[in-house]
């Protein structure tokens, strides 16, 4: 029988430093700041352990690449606040708990963007999810003038949803030409009524298509102004 080595070092590593990690939170029972930050990309994160959420004087919380799991018992952040989590894999009922028993969350966030007028996103509108963030976001920045999308799909009907009308400038990044992405093209050059610059940045190492290009150029636009431009970089 083969007995893999690395993966048992690297066992026990992640064992052991979890059990130092443990007693070095538990000896510091009047902690205020705390941050856990990892590499955002690891494959595999790191699971925050249970006695990280037994600190009742925690009033500065981050999470950064890791795995959060609310303990069965946990009473909630009293104290915390200031919450930062970025790229966190974190399961709903843990989400919502961890706002629910915190006494200096807000019940409700309302907040408008209205002096916003520069937007950059990096998204992916074949997730449902993805696609309500973006139209909140939008319908909180009604003074949005420049919208910048990284992604490569389009595929949800947003023309019921009027949250462009103030654009006047898009630039779409990494395109390829797909379906998503030119019904989204088209669905911009009918609904925005001020649009002037329309760019679209060709993906590095993508053949540039003649067949889409002839085909966004006769698409209908709202905005005598609207002008389409092609770049071969992105």
């Amino acid at each position: 029988m083969e007995v893999d080595t690395s993966t048992l070092m690297i066992d026990l590593v992640n064992f052991v430093t979890a059990a130092l990690f443990l007693h070095n939170v538990l000896s510091r029972q009047n902690l205020n700041d705390f941050a856990l930050l990892f590499n955002a990309y690891a494959w595999d994160t790191y699971r925050v352990p249970a006695c990280l959420f037994s600190l009742r004087t925690l009033r500065t919380l981050a999470f950064k690449g890791c795995t959060l799991r609310l303990p069965s018992q946990f009473e909630g952040f009293n104290n915390v606040v200031v919450l930062k989590l970025l790229s966190v894999t974190i399961m709903d009922e843990t989400f919502e708990n961890l706002f629910l028993t915190m006494d200096t969350a807000p019940e409700r966030l309302d907040i408008d963007f209205d002096r916003l007028t520069y937007i950059e996103l990096f998204a992916n509108f074949k997730d449902l999810k993805e696609i309500v963030v973006v139209l909140c976001l939008c319908r909180s920045s009604p003074a949005s003038e420049n919208f910048e999308y990284y992604g490569n799909y389009w595929a949800t009907l947003l023309c019921k949803e009027d949250v462009l009308h103030g654009l006047r400038t898009l630039s779409l990044s990494r395109f390829t030409g797909g379906r998503h992405e030119v019904a989204f093209t088209e669905f911009v050059l009918f609904s925005t009524m001020v649009l002037e610059t329309l760019t679209i940045k060709w993906k590095k190492g993508c053949a540039k298509k003649s067949h889409v290009v002839e085909k966004i150029k006769q698409f209908k636009r709202s905005s005598s102004k609207a002008n389409v431009r092609f770049s071969s970089q992105a």
